[in-house]
């Protein structure tokens, strides 16, 4: 069984209610099963593991509800989760090494994220990189918008401006894996 931890969980909550007030959060519960509404709605546990599909019914309730009014939703929360886990978790390798301190531990701080999967370097260049993300529960969502709008945003917090950030390579357009290129100066 592939989890998740309940700290990728709790900003990705907060985005949509700060996106969406109290009544979009409330419609976002309502999209899922009665047991993920119970635990989403309650108190989320930053170390503690939970199920993936909270993480992907989430993501994909959000996408349907409001990808309409709203086209780059996935990267808004992508930069809030990046928010988020600066504040808590990554500002000591932004400041230390800047955005290159963080592709290099880009493995153990995915396998600290999401059990079961694996994100690895597998190009490094002097302001930028390539990732093989190996993710079967990645809902595409994921991989085009909120790990992009993510890493673009974890740029911008070590002080750098992304120059691009893309999904070259996808699983959910017929590859084996993903690969997420990026640039910045």
């Amino acid at each position: 069984m592939s989890r998740v931890r309940g700290r990728t969980l709790v900003p990705i909550r907060a985005s949509l209610k700060e996106n969406f007030g109290d009544s979009g959060w409330k419609r976002v519960l309502a999209e899922l099963a009665p047991t993920d509404r119970e635990v989403l709605d309650g108190l989320l546990v930053p170390d503690n593991w939970y199920d993936r599909r909270l993480h992907t019914g989430m993501l994909e309730a959000a996408l349907r509800l409001f990808r309409a009014e709203m086209p780059d939703l996935g990267k808004r929360i992508g930069a809030r989760v990046a928010h988020h886990h600066d504040r808590f978790y990554l500002r000591p390798l932004l400041r230390l090494g800047g955005p290159m301190m963080v592709v290099r531990r880009a493995s153990a701080l995915y396998r600290e994220y999401f059990q079961g999967s694996s994100l690895t370097l597998i190009e490094q260049r002097e302001n930028g990189a390539r990732l093989q993300l190996d993710d079967a529960l990645a809902p595409p969502f994921f991989c085009r918008e909120t790990l992009p709008g993510f890493i673009e945003e974890l740029i911008r917090l070590a002080g750098r401006e992304p120059l691009h950030v893309t999904m070259p390579v996808c699983r959910h357009e017929g590859a084996d894996h993903c690969e997420l290129d990026f640039e910045w100066r």
